[in-house]
């Protein structure tokens, strides 16, 4: 019996994905290896890096009819048996519609005319990878937690992940830099090494960062790999509400979010038990002493 072919849609921001990194990791080892990933070149390159394996398609999402009608072209072309549409957008949707009129086709969508339907409730009420959990149960898929493969090493002295920065376009999320050294003035009293992780939009806080010899600065130095593996070494991480973030938090690490007040906290907190989140309507009204004292007590 030939093996089903399966689409997964997931476009998105980072976050989105990390936050979907279970519901993947389910689908892969629900269905085996006759996998195709529609998604951005974005998304592509972080999901190679975490060693996923897929046959990618890239969508760029332009708006462009000839581009949009050429990945239609793709996606007939591959005859799959499902499609699971992990974004859930009007443009995902409607590569789906069209798709089904050239073959009959079991689809996991929140779409209405899927096949086996998720209707999600209001934004905002859950969390994202709970949502994406619950779709794919309407599948019979069970959850399989996402397990990088990359090793813990032998942890010589407690740590603490810092997360100053942001997407260029969520700076409105940061919370003062300002802030960040006074809290790791309070790390460094109780004798914690401190990794300062950033990528390429967060460089103009490298140098604004505290210096001291237990201070390691990563910032334009932490591709994905490194912040597993730190992440996995740490006893706590602290950060604004960036992609990071949602990595660090899925792999079990305990994590202080450091969140503006607002609609969506619920849905993009830290994604495990042992996090919080600490919010305020004016980020920077909260005190480096609070977040201090709150996380000391969710440290691994």
């Amino acid at each position: 019996m030939a093996l089903s072919k399966v689409l997964i849609i997931k476009h998105g921001s980072l976050g989105d994905i990390f936050m979907a990194l279970d519901s993947i990791t389910s689908i892969h080892s629900h269905f085996g290896n006759n996998i195709f990933f529609l998604t951005t070149s974005s998304g592509k390159k972080v999901l190679e890096d975490l060693d996923f394996k897929f046959n990618f398609i890239i969508d760029s999402r332009s708006k462009n009819p000839v581009l949009y009608f050429k990945n239609v072209k793709k996606l007939i072309s591959e005859n799959f048996d499902y499609i699971i549409d992990l974004q859930n957008s009007k443009r995902t949707c409607s590569y789906i519609a069209i798709l089904k009129l050239f073959r009959k086709l079991t689809i996991s969508s929140t779409c209405p005319f899927a096949t086996h339907r998720y209707v999600a409730p209001p934004h905002g009420t859950h969390h994202v990878s709970q949502g994406l959990s619950e779709q794919l149960r309407i599948l019979n898929i069970k959850t399989t937690k996402y397990k990088p493969k990359i090793k813990k090493s032998i942890k010589q002295k407690r740590s603490v992940l810092i997360v100053p920065g942001s997407s260029l376009s969520g700076k409105h999320k940061r919370w003062s830099y300002k802030h960040f050294n006074e809290l790791i003035e309070y790390f460094l009293d109780i004798n914690f090494d401190c990794f300062v992780i950033g990528g390429d939009d967060d460089l103009d806080l490298k140098n604004k960062m505290k210096k001291h010899p237990n201070v390691f600065n990563l910032i334009g130095l932490s591709p994905w790999r490194k912040v597993i593996e730190l992440s996995l070494n740490a006893n706590l991480a602290i950060s604004n509400d960036t992609s990071n973030m949602h990595l660090i938090s899925g792999l079990g690490c305990p994590t202080v979010a450091i969140m503006n007040e607002g609609p969506l906290n619920v849905s993009n907190s830290p994604n495990n038990e042992f996090s919080l989140c600490i919010k305020n309507a004016d980020i920077n009204q909260i005190k480096p002493n609070e977040v201090f004292k709150r996380a000391k007590k969710i440290a691994r």
